[in-house]
């Protein structure tokens, strides 16, 4: 009798170990997916959005000039109100990185700040 006691004490305290180890792995799992649901949601904006390059060169709202006989009156004088410019080529200083909407939404929805 003693025997079958102590192996049914040993069979639940095993069941007992065991249940333990799962609850804990079910914990962390649990832990895991909601945390990785608050960084998802938290940030909404940022995965309906990607990174474009844009022009942004100063120079490009003149334009480039040349004198010609056009801009001269009859004495010679310079009539011409624009100033000779060369012709500019885009180095990577024209441009800029900004961050736009890829989604077509324009802002409005629950999601929208």
């Amino acid at each position: 009798m003693g025997d079958y006691i102590a192996k049914q004490i040993t069979r639940l305290l095993r069941e007992q170990k065991d249940r333990r180890r799962w609850m804990a792995v079910s914990l962390l799992l649990a832990l895991a997916v909601g945390l990785g649901t608050v960084a998802v949601f938290t940030k909404p904006g940022e995965f309906r959005t990607h990174t474009v390059r844009v022009l942004r060169c100063p120079v490009t709202e003149t334009v480039a000039h040349t004198h010609n006989d056009d801009c001269y009156d009859e004495d010679g004088a310079l009539v011409c109100a624009l100033s000779v410019r060369p012709l500019h080529q885009h180095t990577e200083e024209c441009y800029a990185f900004e961050r736009v909407l890829v989604c077509g939404g324009g802002g409005r929805g629950p999601h929208s700040r």
